[in-house]
């Protein structure tokens, strides 16, 4: 991955849940963000548009546009970040999910890409419907698009039986589509669960000010309703799985990472080590640095 410089963008793929929001929050705060799209998975795509677009206004933002993928449902929507993607805090919740563009997500990527022109970043922190259509529409991209992140996969981490059969909801749900980004020739790097994992963020990460004990009641809540799955026991926690790609995309954290072969079974990425001097496009990161990530997100979340 290359020094992103201070004219260089990020545009954010996502399924808005709970890390979704701190993901988009940084990039933010880090003056990045060009654009959101967004897409089926820990809630409908119209859901999560409604959910970005909450987390700009929770900001102040009105400089980003949000984009929705597919009305019509990919599959059956997650539940494990509430009924409305924020853990059930949202007390709008009800309002009909909306988009700030009606131009569809794929299309969105596509002319971020051709703008930018090799010098704008994706991060992907969700299923990869949209990005594998883009593709699709126009090979292309794989020329003007700068970096590719992906939230997913994992092979480079500590070990894990469980998400070496079952792998990361971001790659699982779409089968296809994680084929057709693995395939490709998008220079991509691959923040694996394996990773992401080991940040795990509590009460004390989280400012005083009206946004960030906003995110907090978020975070609470969902951290609260899976500690006893994630093994916290009495207290709270939450994998700050979107936030550490994030990082990555930002280059907000020391990390190691090596080129990769990615291999993909019904959906399941694994990485695999590249043979010395073999020529790839896509990495996977196996190392980062956990407190630089929770002292950029204390940094920016006051």
């Amino acid at each position: 991955m290359r020094q992103l410089t201070d004219e260089q963008l990020v545009w954010v793929d996502t399924d808005c849940g709970v890390d979704d929001s701190l993901a988009i929050s940084l990039v933010l705060a880090a003056g990045k963000l060009h654009g959101i799209s967004t897409t089926w998975g820990n809630c409908t795509a119209g859901e999560a548009a409604r959910n970005a677009q909450w987390v700009l206004d929770l900001w102040g933002s009105s400089s980003a546009v949000v984009t929705g993928g597919p009305p019509t449902a990919s599959w059956v929507r997650g539940d494990a970040h509430g009924s409305d993607g924020l853990g059930d805090t949202l007390t709008d919740a009800r309002q009909p999910p909306s988009a700030s563009s009606a131009q569809p997500a794929a299309e969105a990527i596509i002319d971020f890409a051709k703008r930018t022109a090799g010098r704008g970043a994706l991060l992907a922190i969700a299923p990869l419907t949209n990005l594998a259509l883009a593709l699709e529409m126009e090979p292309r991209i794989t020329e003007w698009i700068g970096d590719v992140i992906v939230m997913g996969g994992h092979g480079f981490g500590e070990p894990s039986d469980w998400l070496s059969a079952a792998g990361d909801t971001n790659t699982r749900h779409n089968p296809r589509a994680s084929t057709a980004v693995a395939h490709s020739d998008l220079r991509t790097t691959w923040v694996g669960l394996d990773v992401t994992r080991t940040v795990v963020l509590d009460d004390t990460d989280f400012g005083t000010g009206e946004a960030s004990q906003a995110l907090r009641a978020v975070h609470e809540s969902y951290g609260r309703s899976r500690a006893a799955s994630y093994g916290y026991g009495p207290q709270w926690g939450v994998p700050a799985h979107d936030s550490v790609a994030a990082c990555v995309a930002l280059r907000h954290t020391n990390m190691s990472s090596r080129p990769a072969l990615v291999d993909v079974d019904a959906g399941v990425v694994r990485l695999h080590p590249a043979k010395t001097g073999a020529a790839s496009r896509h990495r996977g990161v196996a190392h980062v640095d956990r407190n630089a990530i929770r002292a950029t997100i204390r940094r920016n979340l006051i």
